[in-house]
């Protein structure tokens, strides 16, 4: 109900103008996990950026959301939950929280030890708030961008449960299956005071627009932003109307956000954007 990981390479017939790297590292004995890095050379001194994905594919397929980034000098990485792509073992909420903490420790290093940033898509959303409120000691992060996530692992299932008549019946199911114990929603209270900015689409089908919303509300750090996308589909924000969110994802990203907390915000309809998972 949770995880759809695949473990196809979908970056073999991108050319390799992005300065693309796949290593493994291990965030336990016996465990080895995927990560890819993008960068132009040199690739020291330059802001770094960790993708945390969603629970479809792999990371060779999210981390093309934001290859965009290199061409801005940024170093951009994301790494595979435990059974995704060469990942070994199996993922689980505890697991993914677990592989994103040490995630964030592993592309600290590699960037010589200097805060990086955080970006957290539909999923990965949740996992990143997770990972932020059980990080042990110094947090090495300095703001963080959360895409088309959730609160609550059980409301979300219940609501894709609700969505077809077949599982219509079964809605109960998410309660009973699905723990919140490492959901966003069990450990608001613990979110570090970091720069947060989220985006939703309006039109998101798989995690709906009201779910977003709940989530900015909820989360009780006081510099945070929210930017409704109109006509927005799942984790399309920096693609509709030609780019249009890039420049506030990266000036938010490099800790250059405004000196108060904006309020929610709807910006003018966007052309139609042809992209699809």
């Amino acid at each position: 109900m949770l995880y759809y990981p695949d473990h196809r390479n979908y970056l073999e017939k991108i050319q390799n103008g992005f300065g693309l790297k796949h290593t493994t590292f291990s965030p336990a004995p016996e465990i080895q996990l995927d990560l890819w890095e993008a960068s132009k050379e040199p690739r020291d001194k330059k802001p770094c950026v960790l993708l945390i994905h969603g629970n479809g594919q792999n990371a060779s397929a999210h981390i093309q959301n934001i290859l965009w980034m290199v061409d801005l000098h940024l170093r951009v990485f994301s790494f595979d939950y435990r059974g995704y792509g060469s990942s070994t073992e199996s993922p689980s909420p505890e697991n993914t929280v677990a592989d994103a903490i040490k995630a964030i420790d592993h592309v600290t290093g590699l960037c010589g030890g200097s805060p990086i940033s955080l970006i957290g898509q539909s999923l990965g959303g949740a996992v990143t708030l997770r990972a932020l409120a059980e990080y042990p000691g110094k947090l090495p992060v300095k703001a963080v961008v959360i895409e088309s996530s959730f609160l609550s692992y059980r409301r979300i299932s219940v609501d894709v449960l609700s969505r077809m008549w077949l599982t219509w019946p079964f809605q109960w199911l998410g309660w009973l299956v699905m723990s919140d114990k490492w959901a966003p929603k069990t450990a608001l209270e613990r979110i570090p005071d970091l720069p947060i900015l989220f985006f939703h689409g309006t039109a998101d089908t798989i995690v709906p627009f009201r779910f977003g919303e709940e989530l900015y509300e909820k989360v009780p750090v006081p510099r945070k932003k929210f930017i409704a996308v109109p006509t927005g589909r799942h984790t399309e924000s920096f693609f509709v109307g030609g780019g249009r969110y890039r420049a506030e994802t990266v000036r938010w990203l490099l800790d250059k956000p405004a000196e108060s907390p904006d309020p929610p915000q709807t910006e003018a309809p966007p052309a139609p954007s042809k992209r699809t998972r």
